[in-house]
């Protein structure tokens, strides 16, 4: 059996149980690495390939042991929000670093510049994630380093919250080590004039692994559950008390990442005694929740810029824009373009093949960026699309931008997976860009900045291009995507 059949046989997927959750052991092996020195556990041979069937000599088993022991995360130490708030690491987050020239343009809640961004998860090298789903832990100073090399000036950091606090969950405290962690990666971003976006990519106070479905029913709380609103509040202060003295050209927030206000209508309706006419309802649920989560930022924070994502048809923006925040309008459709583990059986080599850009739906409409940028998000009646939000945030006067789009596949970044050829992937980004850049938009990449549809993997696959191993961690880039990006 060769190793592609070995992973992907269901009969042969050996598991294991660690705080990493269930995984499979390959995956483990060849994804963790050395926190010292960024190399995997298990290195790859001359030929990028991963050999577990291969014999090892004495010497390289004890390199082995050593790289997984220097795989485990710093030794956490646990303070109260209260302290974690008073201030970042000094000797990390130094005072030069504030004072250097920047050719970064400052933002406000007024004002979002053009900037040109990549979404990137980040886990703090914490186990609150599974490894099948998540093969990526954090970021280091080489990759901050290609992102600016490569044209960028924005990274949205999406952030578990309950990573913070691992290993002390559900205890309303903060892990000192991963909040130091986080000052690094901010000063990092200064240094490489790169604004960094701290956005909440879950709630805190998880006390077990959670899966995605499982995240966001627990996020979900914040709608229905008062004293589980105020606890995320109190977490958005500390953050925000933390880094108060950092500009806003450097830093803004993003509350959370693809709210589901709406879903929970019902449960919110019996709980307050409300009726909202169908149209409003997700847009009165998101606004009276986070009302309170902004006033706790204010308090220690007047003036930090706020971005809150418009997601879904039920957001229209207009009372999060009298709320005074900006604003993150995200552009899916089609989504049987961009989101193919949704949408379509897109495991078909045949039929990734045959798509092309600009790109021919089942119903024969033709769609290019332009097309794009003016569809109502999921074609659907209420008709929220760019151009309504940009009515909104003119007439409110707050910022705006394309917080997110991309391709959304599954696995993001595991071996083996199927892609759509490199020529559409290269025509759909440059078309996108190029017409952001014209209408002096900014804008984020979403979810392809690894795997195979971005130029950074975890694990190289050759056929599916020509990779590189970028020094100093456990990464490969994709030259052909990494060179296509930078000429845009």
């Amino acid at each position: 059996m060769d190793f592609e059949e070995f992973f992907t046989d269901e009969t042969n997927k050996y598991t294991f149980h660690i705080d990493y959750g269930d995984g499979n052991i390959p995956i483990y092996a060849i994804t963790l690495s050395d926190n010292t020195t960024g190399s995997k556990i298990m290195t790859l041979d001359d030929t990028m390939s991963f050999n577990p069937q291969s014999t090892m000599t004495v010497s390289d088993a004890i390199k082995t042991a050593l790289r997984y022991y220097n795989s485990f995360a710093n030794i956490p130490h646990e303070v109260t929000l209260a302290e974690a708030g008073e201030s970042y690491n000094k000797d990390i987050l130094r005072d030069e670093l504030m004072e250097k020239n920047s050719s970064l343009p400052d933002c406000s809640n007024e004002y979002l510049p053009q900037w040109n961004g990549l979404l990137i998860p980040c886990n703090f090298s914490s186990p609150m994630f599974t490894l099948d789903e998540d093969i990526h832990d954090t970021l280091t100073k080489k990759e901050i380093e290609l992102i600016k090399d490569a044209g960028f000036d924005y990274i949205g950091l999406a952030v578990n919250y309950s990573n913070l606090q691992y290993p002390y969950l559900a205890n309303n405290t903060v892990n000192k080590s991963h909040m130091e962690h986080l000052d690094q990666i901010l000063a990092w971003c200064i240094e490489y004039d790169i604004h960094l976006d701290i956005k909440c990519a879950s709630a805190p106070g998880a006390d077990r692994v959670l899966d995605y479905d499982e995240e966001k029913e627990f996020t979900d709380k914040i709608y229905t559950d008062e004293a589980f609103r105020q606890e995320f509040a109190d977490f958005w202060q500390m953050i925000a008390s933390r880094y108060a003295d950092i500009p806003n050209k450097y830093l803004s927030f993003n509350l959370l990442m693809r709210p589901r206000a709406e879903d929970i209508y019902t449960e919110y309706a019996i709980l307050f005694n409300v009726d909202i006419p169908t149209a409003d309802r997700g847009e009165y649920i998101y606004a009276e929740t986070f009302k309170p989560v902004i006033e706790r930022i204010q308090e220690v924070s007047p003036d930090r810029c706020m971005i809150v994502d418009i997601n879904n048809y039920t957001l229209t923006g207009t009372q999060m824009a009298r709320l005074g925040v900006a604003l993150s309008y995200h552009v899916y459709d089609p989504r049987s373009f961009t989101m193919l583990y949704e949408e379509v059986d897109a495991y078909e080599s045949s039929y990734l093949e045959s798509v092309t850009w600009p790109y021919v739906d089942e119903n024969g409409k033709v769609w290019d960026a332009k097309a794009m940028l003016k569809a109502p998000m999921f074609n659907d009646i209420y008709e929220i699309s760019l151009t309504s939000i940009i009515d909104r945030v003119n007439y409110h006067g707050v910022g705006y931008m394309v917080g997110e789009w991309g391709i959304y596949d599954y696995p993001n970044g595991m071996m083996f997976a199927d892609t759509y050829n490199t020529e559409v992937l290269h025509a759909f980004y440059t078309d996108m860009i190029t017409e952001l850049n014209e209408l002096n938009i900014g804008w984020v990449l979403s979810n392809n900045y690894y795997g195979e549809y971005g130029f950074i993997s975890t694990y190289p696959d050759p056929d599916h291009g020509d990779f590189i191993e970028v020094e100093g961690t456990n990464l490969y880039l994709e030259t052909e995507m990494y060179e296509s990006i930078r000429k845009r």
